[in-house]
Formats: structure tokens, sequence, C-alpha cells
């Protein structure tokens, strides 16, 4: 990638990629600032009058408590009272560091600003890869822009930092398997496993998705350099890169809160049922018991597990049914009368969790807000739906008309990760947050595939 091109030209002044570069993440950071500020200053007192220094009520208030409690040991006790992750949460460990420096929120908002407009950046340079510039940069607004986004990251949050965990890993790995980066195989190795370290600080167990995914998209790339280098030698750099990449994420699955119930499923433990024996969440736990559940002959005992941990964590959300009244949160939580009780019905449930995880909202659902009750979140989703659908028909017809075989690569992990959580997530905005940042790059890379189509079909240049 040549970053000293001279792309843009203003009277007697010339700007490169790498300048024009740093204007956009400082024009990022600048928009998520301001966005922050008048969310946390404007809007959540107005939509929520008992809301306390623009905290959120729910998870955004529990970190900021949490982020406090261990502020106040760390007053008592020194810095040796610190924990990353207090009580499993990391976003309120790193807080807390925050307000041990600038006890204000907008130490966090200031945070948030900087992940944001580095997530842009990594972003840009991912398109980069295929396409030009000029679209790379147009591609890439709908993340820099993500209006409904920012109220969430205006809070204390994992989302800012799964984004750019994300966008880092995706980019080191695609580096990575670029026979012409090998030169900074060692530099790209860094990227993508700082990707995994900022993944594992706040939702580890996404790791514990990546892995399978990684493994075999590495398997993919050995054999198929294999074939035309026709010698493993020249391989191992690549299957050293691949076994650190894949150490690390191994290492990095544990930590979050929810560590004990993934434990006690995969060690066959059952998961205790609610107080409510007539549930949808204790008929689902009691289908996912390992005493009820069918395991399949043909499957190894890893996936059956795995099917089985997956099909409990759905069982576990369905408990909002019981602790919720918000119509908009009950009328998110779904497919409540599918409640798999072995491994052939959780396999038969893949093609909806498509639906749910890669294609919700559906074009069903995109006039919600205006057939049923004003929804903010709807509003935004459905139009990012439409661009999601569009860029999925754009990147095949790109991906398979260029033979950009390295394309493809983002689109895997994403549509997969997104599979994944559609399968172990009946509850729409939670879907939609968990998906975010793969959710982000399909839309982005299908839009610069989709102009890149267009500007090639009007006979321009590519």
């Amino acid at each position: 990638m040549q970053m000293n091109q001279h792309i843009a030209t203003f009277p007697s002044v010339v700007l490169s990629e790498s300048r024009i570069m740093a204007i956009i993440g400082a024009a990022a950071f600048i928009y998520a600032l301001c966005s922050m500020i008048f969310i946390r200053e404007v809007a959540i007192p107005y939509i929520y009058p008992s809301a306390v220094d623009g905290h959120l009520p729910g998870d955004a208030a529990y970190y900021h408590s949490l982020a406090m409690e261990q502020l106040t040991k760390i007053d008592l006790q020194g810095i040796s009272a610190f924990e990353l992750r207090p009580k499993g949460q990391g976003a309120a460990g790193i807080a807390s560091l925050l307000y041990l420096a600038i006890e204000s929120p907008y130490s966090v908002v200031i945070l948030n600003s900087v992940l944001h407009a580095a997530a842009t950046l990594i972003l840009i340079l991912i398109l980069r890869r295929w396409f030009t510039f000029r679209v790379s940069i147009i591609a890439a607004s709908p993340l820099a822009l993500s209006p409904y986004m920012m109220i969430w990251f205006s809070q204390i949050n994992k989302e800012s930092y799964m984004l750019l965990g994300v966008m880092l890993f995706v980019y080191g790995l695609i580096e990575l398997l670029s026979i012409r980066c090998r030169p900074s195989m060692l530099r790209n190795l860094f990227i993508a496993i700082s990707g995994v370290v900022l993944i594992g600080l706040v939702r580890p167990y996404a790791n514990q998705i990546l892995f399978p995914i990684t493994a075999f998209i590495f398997s993919l790339a050995f054999l198929w350099q294999l074939r035309h280098e026709q010698s493993i030698m020249k391989l191992m750099p690549l299957a050293a890169s691949a076994a650190t990449v894949l150490l690390t994420l191994g290492l990095l699955t544990s930590g979050a809160a929810s560590d004990k119930t993934l434990t006690r499923i995969s060690n066959e433990k059952p998961v205790s049922i609610p107080d409510h024996p007539q549930s949808t969440a204790s008929a689902c736990l009691r289908n996912a018991d390992p005493i009820r559940w069918a395991n399949e002959a043909w499957l190894p005992d890893y996936i059956d597990t795995r099917l089985r941990s997956m099909m409990t964590q759905r069982c576990l959300v369905f408990t909002l049914l019981e602790s919720q009244s918000n119509p908009i949160t009950l009328d998110s939580i779904i497919d409540q009368r599918r409640l798999p009780s072995g491994s052939a019905e959780a396999l038969g449930y893949l093609p909806r969790a498509v639906m749910i995880g890669v294609l919700s909202p559906w074009p069903t659902q995109w006039l919600y807000s205006f057939q049923v009750r004003p929804s903010i979140f709807y509003t935004i989703s459905s139009i990012e739906a439409v661009l999601m659908y569009v860029a999925i028909f754009g990147s095949c017809i790109y991906i398979a008309r260029r033979k950009r075989w390295l394309a493809a690569v983002p689109m895997t992990l994403a549509l997969s990760f997104m599979t994944i959580v559609g399968m172990a997530t009946p509850y729409i905005g939670a879907v939609y947050r968990y998906r975010y940042p793969w959710w982000m790059l399909v839309i982005c890379v299908g839009i610069a595939a989709s102009m890149t189509l267009f500007n090639e079909w009007k006979g321009k240049t590519p």
C-alpha cells in the first residue's frame, strides 16, 4: 500500500493519503466527542429524567458503579487493589483507571471517542487493501457516523473496545495472509494480537468463537499457498504466525462475568432453573439439561457440548421475560417456542440463526417505527439492514468477478460470528450490540464492492 500517493489537490496544496487519514481521524474523533456530549447533556436527561450524570440505566450505570467501587478501594488500599475485570467487567476496570486520573464521566467519553476514531481509520486500511482510497473513505462512513451506537458509545461500554479489537484483528489477519506483506509479518502479527487482547478484555468468550473460525481460515490459506509455493519451508512464517494467533486466542478466553455459567455447561452440569417453573426459560433449561440433551453419535463431543452451550445461553436470555416490563424489550425477545433438546434440533436451528444474527431486522420489520411504535433503534437498524442486504449481494459478485479471494476472509469471519450470535441470543436488541463490529464490517466492505462494480459498469476507473 503506497501511503504517499497524491490523491487530492487544492490551490497550492497537495494532500497525501497519510495526511488525509489524519484529518479523517481527527474529524471522526470530534464528531464522536460532540455527539456523546450532546447525548449525555441533552438527550439522556430528556428521555431518562432519573438518569444521574448522563449514565443510562442498566449495564452502563452498573459498570459505572463498579468503577466507583474500585476507585474507592484504590483510594483506601493503593493501586494494588486494582482489578482489570472487577466482577468480570473489563470496561469497568478501565473506567476506574480513568476516574483515578480525572474523576469525570467525560474521561470515558474522550477514550471512547479515540477508540471510535481509531476503529474508523483501521477500517479504511482494511478497505484500502482492495479498493481506491476515495471509495474506502466513502464506504467507511456508516461506521464513522454510526448514529445509534453514539448513544451507547457515550457510556462505559464493551462495544467501543470490541469495535477496535475486531478491526485490528481483521486487519492484522488479512495482512498476515497476504503474500506481498510477508516482510512486515511481525508488525502484522502484533496488530492481530492487539485486536485479540482488546476483545479478550471485554468479551473473552468472543475469542472462543473466533478460535475455530480463524483456525479454518489459516488451514485453507496454508493449503492454498502450499499448492502454489510447492515449498513448506517458505510457508513456515505463515505457520508460525498462525500458531501464535491461535495460541493467543486460546489463552484469552476467560475472565468474563459469564465464566461460571460457561464452565458449568462445559462440565455438563445443569444450570439452575429459575423460580418460574412454567416459564419459557425453565422449559428451555430442562431441554438443555445434560441428562435430557440428545447428543448425535456422528458429531464430536466438542461440537455436541458447544451446541448445548449455545442453547443453554438462549435459555438464560429468556429469563428477561420475567424480569422486564419494557414492551420494546419484550417484543425483541423472539423464538420462545423454539427450544431444542438435542444436537440435531440445534443444527436445524442454524438457518434461523442466520436470519437472526445476519439478516435481522427483516424487510417485514423495516416499517416497525411507523406502523407499531416509534423507535430510534428500529429506524436506524432498518436503514442499516437495507445496506446490509445490498452489501452481501455486492460483495459476492465482486469477489467472484474479480477473484479477490482474500476479501472473503472478513466476510467469512463476520458472517460466521454473527450466525453464532444469532444462535445463542434470541434478543434482537442484544444481537445488534454483539454483532455490531462485524455488521459494520460487512456493510462497509459491501458498499465499497458495490461502488466499485457500479463505477466499472459506468465505464469509470474502478
